[in-house]
């Protein structure tokens, strides 16, 4: 199952939430992570896309309630977007 995540905000970038979500991806058994800063309509936006083997799919859930209780101690965070998608990801 292949997942990209949206973080968007004024002030997402140089704050440690891509190192944070890799070490999330680490230890939930994800195999490819990558992540990456861009601006978007001047806000900052964190993509992170992620595959990971049927056999975790389960605990997406909990993947969504850790980043999203993370994020929530970070004031400067303004949505957080988790979807499924189908193209190919590389590794960081």
């Amino acid at each position: 199952m292949k997942l990209q995540a949206i973080i968007s905000g004024e002030k997402v970038h140089d704050v440690g939430h891509r190192i944070f979500l890799l070490n999330i991806s680490l230890n939930s058994g994800i195999q490819r992570f990558n992540a990456r800063n861009i601006i978007n309509n001047s806000n900052q936006q964190v993509i992170v896309k992620v595959t990971m083997e049927k056999s975790i799919t389960g605990e997406i859930y909990d993947l969504r309630t850790d980043i999203r209780s993370y994020l929530d101690r970070k004031l400067s965070i303004m949505e957080l977007d988790i979807q499924q998608i189908k193209q190919k990801i590389g590794l960081m």
